[in-house]
């Protein structure tokens, strides 16, 4: 990959992100393989994979074909895969992510002096004891 800035793009599927480094160069269709090569798990071809894109709540296919550039793709976009399954294409879906510190407040809200002194509640072994 050339030196400078890395432009990547987040691809989500349900509650899964996949990060992908791209060129603008790139095509929709490598970065179809891209994706597929990036899910060890994965048993789907790039031809079982469809992008899309949103825009103002519609999500627009993206073709094969176009560059990331001529999808309209930046660096930092968010775009969304679907599978091939069971003779049909799945709809897109994603999920919203629960804050992994929900029940537990804030530091804003808590009065804790962080350089208040320490107290050690037991005898501390070593030179200091000499």
């Amino acid at each position: 990959m050339p030196q400078g800035k890395l432009n990547y793009i987040r691809a989500r599927r349900n509650k899964t992100i996949v990060f992908l480094c791209y060129e603008t160069r790139d095509t929709i269709e490598s970065i179809k393989q891209k994706l597929c090569d990036a899910q060890p798990g994965c048993d789907k071809s790039a031809d079982q994979v469809r992008l899309y894109s949103r825009r103002s709540d519609q999500y627009t296919l993206l073709n094969d074909a176009d560059s990331v550039t001529d999808a309209g793709l930046q660096s930092d976009s968010d775009i969304y895969f679907v599978y091939y399954d069971q003779g049909k294409w799945e709809d897109v879906h994603t999920e919203p992510y629960e804050p992994l510190d929900e029940g537990v407040a804030d530091e804003e809200d808590e009065d804790i002096d962080i350089h208040a002194e320490i107290t050690p509640t037991r005898r501390e072994k070593g030179k200091g004891r000499a």
